[in-house]
């Protein structure tokens, strides 16, 4: 009796801990804290809070990505990334005391900016009909039985240029996918568009004057901004950089 006692005092704990997939943060926290270039490197490099991840609160209790992003934006924790080999997890760690204020403030920051993009998901995108600049006409209607990808932007922000040679490659990764619509919309003025793209090769349908829609309708304050829609008219994901959309669509 004696000997399955021992067995049974070591299988325990042995059970628990394989019960997770997950392990120890990839990072010691007090590195990461300790100035704002350890965060900002740590942030790149493990933390992508627009991908589908599993959420753990400071009790290490499984919490849904909404929950998650709303107690970043208390400006209470850091989400640590922890070791795993089969899936996403990040865990909030409690903060009590930030010695770089920058550190607090730029994951709030990125934490609301996630929260709005997340809280589109699942919503009908909102009843639109344009023509682009080649008087192709576009509806909600016209569009139904298509996965879209749109993207918005506007001429004077940089990293919406930046981006569009890769964006011009995805797009010709995906010409066979009949199924796969790219477009844009922009917030110029049509005339103003056809001149900057007489010197910039964009190869996305654009849909110029749209300043309106996307700041009444879907409330759009950051940009680049792209937003995926899927066959029923749905938004599925919206992401803020090329990198995260073509992580998105794969």
């Amino acid at each position: 009796m004696r000997f399955f006692s021992i067995l049974y005092i070591i299988f325990i704990p042995f059970l628990s801990a394989q019960s997770n997939d997950y392990g120890k943060p990839v990072q010691d926290p007090s590195i990461i804290l300790k100035n704002f270039q350890n965060f900002w490197k740590y942030q790149n490099t493990y933390i992508q809070l627009s991908n589908n991840f599993i959420g753990l609160d400071a009790s290490s209790n499984g919490i849904n990505k909404g929950e998650f992003l709303r107690q970043l934006t208390t400006g209470n924790y850091l989400p640590l990334r922890l070791h795993s080999n089969s899936s996403i997890y990040y865990k909030l760690l409690k903060v009590p005391h930030w010695e770089v204020i920058d550190i607090r403030n730029t994951t709030i920051n990125l934490a609301k900016k996630e929260l709005w993009n997340y809280s589109l998901e699942n919503q009908f995108f909102p009843e639109f009909s344009a023509e682009d600049l080649n008087g192709n006409c576009y509806s909600n209607e016209s569009l139904k039985g298509k996965i879209v990808i749109l993207k918005f932007w506007f001429i004077g922000c940089q990293q919406c240029i930046q981006e569009m040679p890769s964006l011009n490659q995805l797009l010709t990764s995906y010409k066979d996918r009949e199924d796969i619509i790219f477009l844009s919309m922009a917030l110029d003025q049509n005339d103003a568009l056809r001149n900057f793209l007489e010197k910039r090769k964009f190869d996305f349908p654009v849909i110029g004057n749209q300043k309106d829609f996307l700041k009444r309708k879907l409330q759009i304050n950051m940009y680049p901004t792209h937003i995926i829609i899927d066959k029923e008219g749905k938004i599925v994901k919206v992401v803020n950089s090329y990198e995260e959309l073509e992580k998105a669509l794969k």
